[in-house]
């Protein structure tokens, strides 16, 4: 629930398990902080995360979606990384063309021990979203009806 000062977003994280998550555990590890705004989703690899499952996020309340990849030319699974790469920059043009601000849903690249890049990653897409309106959410209709 957002608090009435509107500070308050939920923006999900999806992260590669070997490279966006591993540096969202090794920052804990570490000690680190970032915001508590934040659900981290681990996912094996960011190239499964097409636009579908980012619109999934905001239809479940998501304020915005980061993507958390590995380097260009470090997936192991090919260019899976950057066919995500090719869907967020579609989304961003629906967006736009829709009226709802780009910047709510960004990809970063980060290596696993590159710890200081993940939290300026988080702390980007955290700024962007509360720089933005809240966006409308949905209300549920109950399936038992």
């Amino acid at each position: 629930m957002l608090e009435q000062n509107n500070k308050e977003r939920k923006i999900i994280v999806f992260g590669c398990e070997k490279w966006g998550y591993a540096a969202a555990d090794l920052t804990g590890t570490t000690r680190k902080q970032y915001s508590t705004d934040v659900r981290i989703i681990r996912v094996r690899c960011t190239g499964r995360v097409g636009i579908h499952l980012i619109m999934e996020a905001f239809l479940n309340g998501a304020d915005g979606v980061a993507i958390i990849s590995c380097h260009e030319g470090e997936c192991n699974f090919g260019t899976a990384n950057m066919n995500t790469y090719k869907h967020v920059q579609l989304l961003k043009k629906i967006f736009e063309h829709i009226g709802i601000s780009p910047d709510r849903v960004e990809q970063y690249f980060c290596a696993a021990a590159e710890v200081e890049r993940f939290i300026a990653s988080i702390e980007d897409i955290v700024k962007k979203i509360e720089a933005l309106p809240p966006l409308p959410k949905r209300k549920l209709i109950s399936k038992a009806n």
